[in-house]
């Protein structure tokens, strides 16, 4: 039988291999969990697991889908240990249960019940919560939270996709990759210095990005016109941060 992974060497060159796939079966595994803790632990699990079988693998080439399927297994075996606790979701919407809302302190829960308390008028306008507590769609620069929602904008048809920019520009080519030749329109995020935008721009439409969808960085300017036309020339002409910067310094608005 052929086992190219037995042995001293073979153990060294199996090494290898999985540290070459490794970033492959955690992004895999993010895939799977949407959750970063959760798929370093299956990832380590999967590779502890095909060390030990690392002989049944016949060749190198068919490395990958082998090892995407133990991941994918591993993950599924977290869910055949794990018992969840129930509860009948109708009788809390019924009842208006705080229960509904994410895990908090007792004193959140407290504030939470004695709004429950109040009348209909008085109740509805506290409901309301900030996005950062409520855990809405924050992505927080995180590539792999980015890419997930791309593909499944791309899945469900769309012709055009607004996405978040990420922690390291560098990577942004990945978004495009994923994204199939669906036009991507870069966010512009948090408000952040003139040079600090009209790179980030530079960055990303040498990324591959089609356009950009900035808010606050142009309305919230001193000079709305400028930046605008500063952005049109990094993202229309393809000039640089440090040649739009210097049209933005030097226009009057």
């Amino acid at each position: 039988m052929n086992a190219p992974f037995a042995g001293k060497r073979g153990e060294a060159a199996f090494a290898q291999l999985c540290d070459e796939l490794r970033p492959d079966l955690f992004r895999f595994a993010f895939w799977l969990a949407r959750d970063r803790d959760v798929a370093e632990d299956v990832v380590q699990e999967a590779l502890l697991r095909a060390w030990r079988s690392r002989e049944a693998l016949a060749e190198g080439a068919a490395a990958k889908p082998w090892l995407l399927t133990i991941v994918r297994r591993e993950h599924a075996r977290l869910y055949e240990r794990k018992r969840f606790r129930t509860v009948q979701v109708d009788e809390l919407i019924a009842s208006e249960s705080v229960e509904l809302g994410a895990a908090v302190d007792q004193e959140v829960l407290n504030v939470r019940r004695a709004i429950f308390a109040l009348e209909d008028d008085y109740r509805e306008p506290l409901v309301m919560q900030v996005n950062a507590l409520a855990g809405g769609y924050m992505v927080d620069g995180t590539i792999e939270m980015i890419l997930p929602l791309v593909r499944q904008a791309v899945e469900l048809g769309a012709d055009v996709i607004k996405a978040d920019p990420c922690d390291d520009m560098n990577e942004y080519h990945r978004v495009i990759e994923i994204a199939g030749g669906v036009p991507i329109l870069v966010r512009g995020g948090g408000r952040v210095s003139d040079a600090v935008i009209l790179e980030r721009t530079e960055q990303l439409m040498g990324q591959g990005a089609r356009g950009i969808v900035y808010g606050r960085n142009v309305i919230q300017h001193e000079n709305p016109a400028g930046m605008t036309r500063a952005l049109m020339a990094i993202v229309h002409d393809g000039a640089t941060a440090a040649q739009a910067l210097a049209m933005l310094e030097g226009s009057d608005g």
